[in-house]
């Protein structure tokens, strides 16, 4: 069974927290890439395996959940959502 996993950089309910922090704690390989948007424009991402489980990042701004997504980001995450769930 294929299984995927998409995700924010949205991480700490108290405190901000880097995502680079976080990736270092998991001590797994992580490869930042620029996925490719429409009209020409990229975000970053992170993509990484847990468990066998292809993980993709989008950063935000801020770990905390009451800042981020902004809405910006959350276009970016949505055009990201379609393109990790059509991936082969």
């Amino acid at each position: 069974m294929d299984c995927r996993v998409l995700t924010t950089g949205i991480l700490d309910p108290e405190r901000e927290t880097s995502l680079d922090e976080v990736l270092a704690t998991l001590e797994l390989p992580a490869r930042r890439f620029p996925a490719e948007l429409g009209s020409g424009r990229a975000a970053e991402a992170i993509d990484l395996g847990v468990n066998g489980v292809r993980v993709t990042v989008m950063p935000t701004a801020s770990s905390r959940a009451e800042r981020s997504p902004d809405p910006c980001e959350s276009a970016i995450f949505l055009e990201l959502a379609e393109q990790v769930f059509d991936r082969k």
